[in-house]
């Protein structure tokens, strides 16, 4: 068995490894966006939705590191797009949740097309 990395884990390289592979190019680069890894820096967070973040980013698997009013979150883009979810989730993190749902659409390689 060989086990390779893909060229930086761009969505770029992961979409065209996945089409080498047979995946259909549109599909191929919609899941590659996906499971990327992406990073956001949050701030100013209260102490209470720092607390709530930390669980919550978590059970979610996503990285998280923290200071005295902000935190980054790190992870896949599918991760970070089920901490989105503002209905979802505990009443403290409604702001930030919404805020990285237009951060995530911004940043998101496919936003352009």
């Amino acid at each position: 068995m060989t086990v390779t990395p893909i060229a930086g884990h761009s969505a770029v390289a992961l979409a065209a490894h996945l089409h080498r592979h047979g995946v259909e190019a549109e599909r191929a680069e919609e899941t590659a966006a996906g499971m990327v890894a992406a990073a956001f820096h949050c701030q100013p967070l209260s102490a209470e939705a720092l607390e709530a973040l930390v669980v919550t980013a978590g059970r979610v698997g996503l990285e998280i590191v923290t200071g005295d009013d902000w935190a980054v979150l790190a992870g896949a883009r599918s991760r970070l797009s089920v901490f989105a979810r503002p209905w979802s989730l505990d009443p403290a993190l409604l702001e930030v949740a919404v805020a990285l749902a237009g951060a995530l659409h911004e940043a998101d390689p496919l936003h352009d097309r």
